[in-house]
């Protein structure tokens, strides 16, 4: 997803995954249709089947990197792994060094990646990433993308970016492009995983 800051792209993500009650229509996933207007589905939607890095990494401070990693699995028993080990997803995010560390202690470039890397290991049915690259290199950022691209082929998980980086948008090998102006959405490119 593109557009400039304040187009809508994040409301439209959040309403996506069922974190706002103003969402409208419904989501097939997993075989089975949720109304958005169903309180109960939203919530159904949020918690049991996406996995998100909202806009900031809203870590908990007190918390290790590690630990804030697997607060998915530990509170809603959510089992990591089925991209990646836990291993390899500290050594593609680079988060070897600060993993033991409280999130309170590291820099916004190893926050971001710590959420990012969270919502990837706890990865469900449907992935929000709502700007994931911010703060980040580029050879991390690539990196990253590559082993996304990797792994998500044939997992049938629904990928929802947003980046306001062109290069980051078209590195993806499938993709559906929607653009936002003022909250109206167009499609740019549909394609297939190859």
């Amino acid at each position: 997803m593109s557009g400039i800051s304040g187009s809508g792209k994040t409301t439209w993500l959040l309403g996506l995954c069922g974190a706002r009650a103003r969402a409208q229509g419904q989501l097939i996933l997993e075989d089975r249709e949720y109304s958005y207007s169903n309180s109960v589905h939203r919530r159904e939607v949020f918690e049991n089947l996406t996995s998100l890095h909202a806009h900031s990494s809203r870590l908990l401070p007190q918390l290790s990197v590690e630990e804030n990693i697997l607060l998915p699995q530990d509170l809603m028993g959510r089992r990591g792994g089925r991209i990646a080990s836990l291993a390899e997803i500290v050594r593609i995010f680079d988060l070897g060094a600060v993993l033991k560390r409280p999130a309170g202690k590291i820099s916004q470039g190893e926050a971001q990646r710590a959420s990012v890397a969270r919502a990837v290991y706890g990865v469900r049915s449907l992935l929000i990433l709502d700007e994931p690259f911010v703060h980040l290199q580029e050879e991390l950022k690539f990196r990253i993308v590559n082993f996304l691209c990797r792994r998500f082929k044939g997992l049938g998980v629904y990928v929802f970016l947003s980046s306001h980086d062109p290069q980051i948008m078209h590195a993806f090998p499938w993709k559906t492009i929607l653009k936002f102006h003022h909250g109206f959405q167009e499609f740019e490119d549909a394609r297939k995983f190859d």
